[in-house]
């Protein structure tokens, strides 16, 4: 019966036959639909359809191959002056799509789906040509990490900061993927290289290519790590010092790569761009006469007797008064008291028999304050420390220091900034202090857990920043500082502080010409390259695979050695005496002391006037002279001061002679008063002990 009325109604509506011959075509329809609606829901998104992938983009000098991750640029002329590539991760991601309608900006613009956002703009100037490139996470989890290639023909990197096992240039340096942050090397005994100091966020390279990575992201950095001829550079908020992570934060990558004419335009372009030039000069008695340090020598006997025989015998020997530095990492808290009564009964009658004779006073200073002191018992309650972080009560951070426990000044907070800057101004007015030396603001000392006041914290370095500032509170006299982030402005000098007394380049002698060298290049000029001899102490490896610390005088050989060097460096610092040796190197040490302050010092005066108005270095490399000599730019055991002097020291162990390179120019020979035509290599040149060579630039060519 259904069946004949089926019929009679297909009969009346015809289309209902068509239907009937369609229907598997309906019902396989409708499980596709089924399946594809499944999948959406109990499946992750499926990735964007390969019509709207790009395997190659091009934005100015950039060219980049998302199927191999290499990045080329390439300058107008198609020539290729640096290599790139992005991380591996993203290689396996497979190729990005364009922003399309959502790029609101004019960069080029990629996306990878649910992963990163990557923005490339470029900058044409009149002296280079930038492109800033910006990775912008779109989930939190994700770390965008680029990486250059040091190798190539001839290429040469400098810049970045100080380093423990410091080297000319860059390429020679490794350094594990960590946070760049700045490090105390003076209490560094590691198997690593370790970020030092002062660090800035420059680096160039011999083909007049600079890169700038931006001041607020949450840097790490590797330097041939795993012997792979790279240097990367990763944003990450990793909850420990290189920067906290907040709920709604992520990692961005934002840095510029720029191309000028050569390595010495370069440098001046980004100097210019991104280095604040210095206030003011110096006090002149640092570049005149020397500083004599009671630490090293003194260490562990570090009283008044000692500390006045010390000054005693400076007079005594007929040495030139000039500065004496008094720190110690004893006695180096803000209190009440600036020396310890029960070693210095008398504080202030020493410190008037000092000056008395002729010196000029310096004391050591930290933002740390002993947990048994009055001031931190006074002062626990009123947020004015640095805090841990996620707890419900403020609880201060307690650091290591000199083998006790402190807390470290907020300096955030402005009323304990105001409490540390007044405590200072009354030590200075009281004890009539000359300058300050302060200690203690490398990023290590934080711990990896904190709150500034009332607030987390993000680029770690605004602590060394803030400590920095506090020297500016003293406008008529100048800082010392052993620490450095975007300071280069402010009225300072900065002393070099992790120097074994060793010939090798583990802050051997062999390290002071590249950490000056490289200092000057990140915009600090003034400085002062540590104690003569190194500060005695030595480390070597123990049967239990520990580190041993032994205390001695500097050899003899390398005393004199590092006293040459000295001398024609910006400043001389003695701690170990001269007349801890014979009588022989007491008189070449007088000797030493006139040459600097009467034929060195006024170059180093010029130099740094220059410096005031220009940034550019007083202790500059070989290829100053002349950017593009590739022998002069690996040259680490040479320099100049200013334009006017190449100094060629020796500072390997036992040698008496060595090879000299002289770029281009005219250079007199000063020890032999014989004048060289430049780009000449001036081979077993005789150097004996207690001399150095010194050329003297007759006719300076651009």
């Amino acid at each position: 019966m259904l069946h004949v009325q089926w019929r009679r109604i297909r009969t009346k509506y015809p289309w209902l036959q068509k239907l009937q011959s369609c229907r598997c075509v309906v019902i396989f329809f409708i499980l596709i639909v089924i399946i594809w609606y499944s999948a959406s829901i109990f499946k992750k998104p499926p990735k964007i359809v390969l019509e709207n992938q790009i395997t190659e983009l091009t934005e100015g000098h950039i060219e980049l191959d998302f199927q191999t991750g290499l990045v080329t640029f390439r300058n107008d002329g198609n020539d290729i002056y640096l290599r790139a590539s992005i991380s591996d991760e993203l290689q396996q991601q497979g190729a990005p799509v364009q922003c399309g309608k959502f790029n609101k900006s004019r960069s080029l613009c990629a996306v990878w789906y649910n992963r990163v956002k990557l923005e490339i703009s470029r900058i044409d100037e009149r002296y280079a040509t930038c492109h800033k490139i910006k990775w912008t996470p779109t989930i939190g989890d994700f770390s965008p990490k680029d990486c250059f290639s040091l190798s190539g023909k001839e290429v040469n990197w400098y810049g970045g900061s100080i380093m423990y096992d410091q080297r000319w240039p860059l390429n020679k340096i490794s350094i594990p993927m960590s946070p760049y942050i700045s490090h105390d090397l003076a209490h560094y005994a590691g198997n690593e290289n370790q970020i030092g100091n002062v660090l800035e966020r420059i680096w160039i390279n011999s083909r007049g290519v600079g890169i700038f990575v931006d001041q607020n992201i949450p840097l790490h950095i590797s330097i041939n790590e795993f012997g792979k001829n790279l240097i990367c550079f990763q944003s990450k908020y990793d909850g420990g010092r290189s920067g906290r992570i907040s709920s709604n934060k992520v990692a961005s990558l934002k840095y510029t790569v720029c191309k000028g004419m050569n390595l010495k335009k370069i440098h001046k372009y980004l100097r210019n761009k991104y280095i604040q030039f210095p206030q003011s000069l110096p006090n002149d008695i640092l570049f005149k006469k020397p500083v004599w340090s009671a630490f090293p020598y003194l260490s562990g006997i570090m009283d008044q007797n000692n500390i006045l025989k010390f000054v005693q015998d400076i007079t005594d020997h007929k040495f030139p008064a000039g500065v004496l530095d008094m720190y110690s990492p004893t006695f180096s808290f803000i209190s009440a008291n600036l020396f310890p009564v029960d070693l210095f009964p008398n504080g202030h009658q020493m410190v008037s028999l000092i000056r008395e004779k002729g010196f000029n006073i310096s004391v050591g200073v930290t933002p740390f304050l002993n947990q048994d002191s009055t001031d931190f018992k006074n002062k626990q309650n009123m947020d004015y420390f640095i805090l841990k972080h996620g707890l419900k009560e403020p609880v201060p951070v307690f650091v290591p220091w000199n083998r006790e426990k402190v807390a470290i000044i907020s300096l955030h907070n402005p009323h304990a900034l105001e409490w540390y800057q007044n405590r200072l101004n009354e030590i200075k007015k009281d004890y009539g202090i000359h300058f300050f030396k302060f200690v203690g603001g490398e990023n290590s000392f934080l711990p990896e857990n904190l709150r500034f006041h009332s607030r987390e914290y993000g680029n770690p370095g605004e602590y060394t920043k803030k400590f920095s500032k506090v020297a500016s509170s003293f406008p008529d006299s100048t800082s010392i500082l052993t620490f450095g982030y975007q300071s280069q402005n402010l009225p300072g000098i900065i002393q070099i502080t992790a120097n074994q007394s060793s010939w090798n380049s583990n802050g051997g002698l062999q390290s002071v010409i590249p950490t000056v060298l490289t200092l000057g290049l990140i915009g600090y000029p003034f400085i002062i390259p540590n104690v003569i001899g190194g500060d005695g102490y030595n480390l070597k490896m123990g049967t239990n695979s520990d580190w041993e610390v032994s205390k001695m005088n500097p050899d003899e050989k390398l005393y004199v050695r590092w006293l040459e060097l000295a001398t024609y460096m910006p400043c001389m610092m003695f701690s170990y005496p001269p007349w801890l040796y014979d009588a022989s190197v007491v008189e070449f040490a007088k000797k030493m002391i006139r040459e600097h302050e009467e034929k060195v010092a006024p170059l180093i005066l010029k130099a740094a006037r220059e410096a005031e108005v220009t940034g550019a270095p007083i202790i500059r490399p070989l290829w100053w002279i002349d950017p593009d000599d590739k022998e002069a730019q690996v040259i680490d055991d040479e320099y100049l001061i200013g334009d006017f002097l190449l100094v060629a020291p020796v500072v390997r162990e036992g040698k008496t002679v060595r090879d000299i390179y002289l770029p281009q120019g005219q250079w007199k020979d000063n020890l032999h008063n014989v004048t060289h035509h430049g780009k000449l290599w001036l081979r077993s040149y005789s150097v004996q002990l207690k001399e150095i060579a010194t050329f003297s630039s007759v006719r300076l060519t651009d």
